[in-house]
């Protein structure tokens, strides 16, 4: 049985990946501003307990530019992919979406969709379906809300290593 499990973390710039990122290591969005962005790792690991057994969850804050530009086959070989949109921008699902369509829906890799900034008024989507529709009719799990302007939670890096696992 495997200990550690890698996710990539996807999603159009500005939806706050570097900050969920951080979130793992308990770190809210005003300690990740106090850091300079050159000394922020792509990389951030910690433990979780996942069923009473301690397993590593190494997340990797993949950057894609433009919604063009294709990803290499090694930032979609993963063992979990967290799609990170921003609830208050209404351009922002749509980057996510369609991410998963292209790379993911043919896939066996399980898929969480994160709505970020949930702190934030949320706004209509501009794309065909809106992200609980979009993930009721790919059979996933519905957007799972999480803001780090706050203390994050732990609870949904459990379900990404959780989700790795099984």
């Amino acid at each position: 049985m495997r200990n550690v499990y890698q996710c990539h973390v996807i999603g159009p710039r500005d939806a706050g990946k570097t900050t969920f990122c951080q979130g793992l290591l308990s770190r809210t969005l005003e300690e990740v501003q106090d850091i300079a962005p050159d000394r922020l790792s792509r990389h951030t690991i910690s433990t979780l307990q996942v069923y009473g057994q301690e397993k590593y969850l190494v997340l990797h804050d993949i950057d894609v530019h433009n919604i063009t530009d294709a990803l290499m086959p090694n930032e979609v070989q993963c063992d979990v992919a967290c799609l990170v949109y921003d609830v208050s921008n209404p351009k922002s699902f749509e980057y996510v979406a369609r991410i998963y369509l292209k790379y993911f829906s043919e896939t066996s890799i399980p898929v969480l969709f994160v709505a970020n900034k949930s702190d934030m008024s949320a706004v209509r989507q501009d794309y065909i379906h809106q992200p609980v529709s979009f993930c009721h009719k790919h059979k996933i799990p519905p957007p799972h809300t999480f803001s780090s302007a706050v203390q994050p939670k732990k609870d949904i890096y459990t379900k990404l290593a959780t989700m790795a696992a099984y």
